[in-house]
């Protein structure tokens, strides 16, 4: 399979999303497969989200924000 290949601006905003979506999750203290499933997401594909691999849609990053029980905002956030 044919891996995306994106800028270092596009990683970080990815990079960025990721470590966000994985401390809210923690935070939730829920594992990635119950938020995979709440969300109604393949739990390959949220592995996927999590590990850079892959550019969630904006619906995709509704439906999970939703399941955290924050505004999507939230995943874009950088950490102070």
């Amino acid at each position: 399979m044919k891996k995306n290949i994106y800028k270092p601006s596009d990683k970080t905003l990815l990079k960025r999303i990721s470590e966000n979506i994985i401390a809210l999750r923690k935070k939730k203290d829920i594992s990635q497969e119950e938020l995979a499933d709440a969300s109604n997401i393949n739990r390959t594909y949220m592995g996927n989200i999590e590990r850079c691999e892959t550019n969630p849609s904006i619906l995709k990053l509704k439906q999970i924000s939703e399941v955290l029980n924050v505004d999507i905002l939230e995943l874009f956030k950088t950490k102070r």
